[in-house]
């Protein structure tokens, strides 16, 4: 058996398969909308069945476990505590464990030559998010270079080839602290097969992820209006507690929005852009598949907690041994202050329950690519404004 059979909502295109393919017969291939899918090569597959042993969506309940204890947090450095997406604590912890001689693991965009470039790259395949820019995780083992992993991503992050770098660090006995969404965090403990003393798995509560091929559109749309030579240098999301679409090139800012006049980040917080495994993942649930699981403290009760900031507040949930003692080694320099779950339940829904699908995102599924970015979510408002007031 292998994964060449799996349907669209099966898949989240985390690249174990291929990773774990013992005869390099499975290639991550972007679909119609840019999210990755298995193709698997028929002529040199063995049917071993490795690649479905792995795959975390067909295996999900022997990946989880229930949440032992919920803080809410903030670093007590205000720097870090600014420069966060909302609290810190995932900095901190990436710092306690870099300090201890140990590497990170985490989404950052990168800078990645062209397909048409003559200099070659390990990196020349990986979607591109803007012009020689893509998102991918990188391996950190310097505080220097920790800011790269700071900020929101609200795209899909490649993990092409990481899975056998963090097993080559354990090997070696080096310390390893890998952050992802669920699903990620999830393909990794299935990949590693086994667990592990010196990794720590952070997932993220996860809202749901579009694809690189649709930030590239919206990104292109954004700036019709400069040279095409112009590179963007960064892409930002977050601020403190604000969501925003913000994209900085050499010569400073381009382009800055908050969330509600962004069609990319409207789209993204309707849950129209969101790959098909997203409305039915196994890993939007009260039980979790890291040691540690990160997000913002959505639903907390500030008035009940003295000197609690109004923005940039973390919610830590530990679901075993390894992430409460991961959380004592930096009980001094974090603010912490449990809580009980249902308050984090009641805040968050998707540590219940996936986005659901709905006509509009399905209609957006058959609109794109056929109509840009920008194009889909102007066709699919109209829709719904219609339908409104069809309805009165």
């Amino acid at each position: 058996m292998s994964i060449s059979t799996l349907k669209s909502e099966q898949c989240c295109g985390c690249s174990a398969c291929e990773q774990i393919c013992p005869q390099r017969c499975i290639e991550m291939r972007p679909d119609r909308r840019g999210f990755l899918h298995p193709h698997v090569d028929a002529k040199l597959c063995t049917e071993c069945g490795a690649c479905e042993r792995i795959c975390p969506f067909l295996h999900p309940a022997d990946l989880k476990q229930p949440v032992q204890r919920c803080y809410a947090a903030w670093a007590k450095d205000p720097h870090t505590h600014l420069t966060s997406a909302s609290g810190g604590a995932a900095t901190v912890l990436a710092r306690s464990v870099i300090n201890d001689g140990g590497v990170v693991y985490g989404a950052s965009f990168i800078e990645v030559k062209s397909q048409k470039s003559k200099v070659k790259s390990d990196d020349a395949n990986i979607q591109q998010v803007a012009p020689d820019l893509a998102l991918r995780h990188i391996r950190v083992d310097n505080l220097d270079d920790l800011p790269r992993l700071q900020g929101s991503k609200y795209v899909q992050s490649s993990t092409q080839g990481v899975f056998a770098q963090v097993r080559a660090d354990l090997r070696q006995g080096c310390r390893v602290m890998f952050v992802g969404t669920p699903c990620q965090t999830a393909a990794l403990k299935s990949y590693l097969r086994k667990p592990h003393d010196r990794l720590l798995l952070i997932d993220l509560v996860c809202h749901g992820i579009p694809s690189p091929k649709m930030l590239a559109s919206h990104i292109r749309h954004l700036t019709s209006h400069l040279r095409p030579s112009t590179p963007i240098t960064s892409i930002r999301f977050r601020s403190q507690d604000q969501q925003i679409l913000a994209l900085d090139a050499p010569q400073g800012p381009v382009y800055e929005s908050k969330s509600w006049e962004d069609s990319y980040s409207s789209a993204f917080l309707s849950g129209w852009s969101f790959r098909q495994s997203c409305h039915h993942c196994p890993f939007c649930a009260e039980q979790r598949v890291g040691d540690i699981t990160l997000g913002d403290f959505w639903g907390l009760d500030h008035s009940t907690i003295p000197d609690c900031p109004q923005q940039g507040v973390s919610l830590i949930l530990t679901n075993n041994a390894k992430g409460q003692s991961a959380l004592k080694d930096i009980s001094t320099h974090i603010t912490l202050h449990e809580r009980p779950y249902s308050e984090a339940l009641a805040g968050n829904p998707q540590l219940r329950f996936p986005v659901a699908a709905s006509r509009l995102s399905s209609l957006f599924e058959h609109l794109f690519p056929t109509f840009s970015f920008d194009h889909t979510v102007f066709l699919v408002r109209a829709t719904r404004r219609l339908v409104n007031l069809i309805k009165r």
